[in-house]
């Protein structure tokens, strides 16, 4: 799939932040959202690229997240790919992990063409010792963690009358157990320095009952993550941590194909959707970059909901 984003997507979305005459040539950004059918691969391979060119033609104000060290889970692609890249356009130095150390390389090294340096970390966020190896590999290279963004997560399918303990072991594991022993981590090398950030991703899902079905376990877990960065917040505030949340509604994802490329679908999702769109990965970054830099000293224990207006209805 290749994912191209218009001009007019790009002046709608960053027109509250840059100004009018800041804005790149019209003909130096991409024609309309387009997908077509590739390889898994070749989307990752196309979501990269078009998120890099889509991300460096904006001017923005410069400095807030300069020489920041940002350690971003499931960083490889989507979501994680755009905040990683996103962020280090305006100035942060990138810790990219994920299960496949080859997406995080891919992801370095575009760090690395803007000037800004980058690890490459292989870590399953259900495995407590990779967590552990991730802060600490982390701490020796860079001496310090300034921003966590807990973005790995996800789950599938299964009506509650099917669910075993198995799928419902997994789901706990990989997006809430990961969420508290990760947060704990990272706040333990924070607290000296009394000062850090920490953004933990959560869904809608996490909020809203969706007539389907099939989404109990993961919605409940989605739940804890928005329960535990409250938790977290208030527990850490003495320390000059913020913990905020954000919470994803449907984005143009590789984990989010079966809507994106199914027309009924799609139509289904658009049709609760206020905004009349779903998200493509660089709206995330807006928010991140909002919770990761001092824009946001005086706000902690926030969800913030990005999802075209999903949740109002």
């Amino acid at each position: 799939m290749v994912a191209r984003i218009s001009a007019e997507s790009r002046s709608r979305h960053w027109s509250r932040y840059t100004p009018v005459d800041r804005w790149p040539a019209i003909d130096e950004c991409r024609v309309a959202i387009e997908y077509s059918s590739a390889a898994s691969d070749g989307l990752r391979a196309n979501l990269q690229e078009h998120i890099v060119e889509e991300i460096v033609h904006f001017e923005y104000p410069t400095g807030l997240v300069k020489d920041k060290v940002v350690v971003i889970t499931g960083a490889g692609h989507g979501l994680g790919q755009a905040m990683a890249l996103g962020l280090a356009h305006f100035g942060a130095d990138i810790v990219a992990s994920s299960r496949t150390l080859e997406e995080c390389e891919a992801v370095a090294e575009e760090v690395r063409k803007m000037d800004r340096r980058a690890l490459a970390l292989r870590a399953d966020v259900t495995i407590l010792d990779d967590l552990q190896r991730l802060v600490d590999s982390t701490m020796q290279t860079f001496g310090r963690i300034d921003v966590l963004i807990h973005n790995a997560g996800g789950g599938w399918l299964k009506d509650a009358l099917e669910t075993d303990l198995e799928h419902y072991e997994f789901h706990e594991k990989l997006n809430l157990r990961s969420t508290f022993f990760l947060n704990q981590y990272v706040a333990r090398v924070m607290i000296p320095r009394r000062k850090g950030k920490i953004i933990n991703i959560s869904s809608t899902s996490g909020f809203l009952v969706r007539p389907s079905g099939g989404l109990a376990v993961y919605a409940a877990t989605k739940a804890g993550v928005i329960l535990l960065t409250k938790s977290f917040a208030a527990e850490w505030a003495q320390y000059g941590i913020n913990v905020n949340c954000i919470a994803p509604g449907q984005f143009r994802t590789p984990m989010a194909r079966q809507v994106t490329e199914s027309p009924e679908r799609l139509a289904r999702s658009l049709s609760v959707i206020p905004l009349g769109r779903i998200g493509e990965p660089a709206d995330i970054v807006g928010p991140a970059l909002f919770f990761a830099s001092d824009l946001s000293e005086f706000v902690t224990g926030q969800t913030l909901f990005v999802d075209g207006g999903r949740t109002v209805l």
